[in-house]
């Protein structure tokens, strides 16, 4: 009887691996932040919810630009008003983008969550 739920276990969890080796874009996919900075909520766009990181200032003086992210309303952020993140940190909660992963955090970062994902399944 063990064996016979264990399989059921595991073809459930095909579709999933499928998504990961494929590197489809999840429905809901969570936003992480392309660069280090403070965040700022801008006023609200029509249904959606205005998210701007200003990056820090460096020792030169320079502040490079600033990335603004429009959130739907609803969405759960992780993020508050005036917290410092860090580059790859989650906005919103999700899976992440395999393509965000790899553009934002490199190689080993993407390698390190597909073998997390497979193994949760």
């Amino acid at each position: 009887p063990t064996e016979g739920a264990k399989t059921r276990d595991i073809t459930g969890g095909l579709p999933r691996v499928a998504e990961l080796f494929e590197a489809r874009r999840p429905k809901d996919c969570a936003v992480i932040a392309e660069m280090d900075g403070r965040v700022e909520f801008g006023r609200d766009y029509k249904n959606k919810r205005r998210i701007k990181i200003t990056p820090e200032v460096d020792a030169d003086g320079n502040q490079g630009e600033a990335v603004e992210f429009l959130i739907p309303k609803g969405k759960h952020i992780s993020v508050h008003d005036g917290d410092l993140i860090q580059k790859g940190d989650y906005i919103i909660d999700g899976n992440p983008d395999p393509h965000d992963l790899l553009r934002i955090q490199g190689v080993e970062a993407l390698a390190e969550y597909l073998v997390n994902e497979v193994q949760e399944v």
